[in-house]
């Protein structure tokens, strides 16, 4: 599970990031346009939390995270596909949307593995520990982005008969292409760890019969 959590917020986290660089920097928006295109990451993120809390008794929690980490991949592909001169509304409002659900969606299935599975002495050390995975994810794909999108960009100024500069979007969105493009192959790599080991979860938080 610390390698879905690792993968999960190594992509979620970057994503979002380099979503900044996007629209700032690639189609020119100023902070305050930039920021109202993050309004629906709250509601998003409520959404994805209350859904993935009531279905976790109906629902196998196996299932719930292959959907959510699903969604989630779609938002780097779908920035990755993404033509400067479309609105907000066609292609950057759903990723900015799916882009937390995977994410948001983990922690009630870990929480709840951690109370149903360990000793409640061990209990916040296992969440220390995941918390502590998940944010070291997030620092690794955020450097791994950077790297990729600067290397990338910086290859196509160096080209033979390049003409474009460093205030060219497209020298700047090719390089976020390819760093979406790892993104989304981060999600790939939590999704195959899902279906490969992860498969016998099962359903959390059922209310037991001690009676029967």
């Amino acid at each position: 599970m610390c390698l879905v959590v690792f993968f999960v917020y190594a992509s979620s986290h970057s994503t979002s990031q380099l979503m900044i660089f996007v629209f700032q920097r690639a189609q020119g928006l100023s902070i305050l346009q930039s920021s109202w295109r993050y309004l629906t990451v709250p509601i998003a993120g409520a959404l994805s939390t209350l859904l993935t809390g009531h279905f976790l008794s109906r629902v196998e929690a196996n299932n719930i995270l292959i959907i959510a980490i699903g969604l989630s991949g779609l938002s780097p592909l779908l920035m990755a596909t993404l033509n400067l001169a479309w609105p907000y509304w066609k292609f950057a409002m759903p990723a900015v949307s799916l882009n937390s659900v995977a994410s948001n969606s983990v922690i009630p299935i870990v929480t709840m593995m951690v109370a149903g599975s360990l000793p409640s002495e061990t209990q916040g050390l296992a969440m220390g520990v995941l918390c502590t995975v998940a944010m070291v994810g997030a620092s690794v794909g955020m450097a791994l982005t950077a790297l990729i999108s600067n290397d990338v960009s910086t290859q196509l100024l160096q080209a033979p008969n390049q003409k474009n500069s460093y205030d060219s979007p497209e020298i700047w969105m090719s390089g976020y292409r390819t760093a979406f493009l790892f993104l989304f192959s981060l999600n790939l790599v939590g999704l195959a760890i899902t279906l490969g080991y992860l498969r016998k979860l099962g359903y959390l938080g059922r209310k037991l019969d001690i009676g029967h």
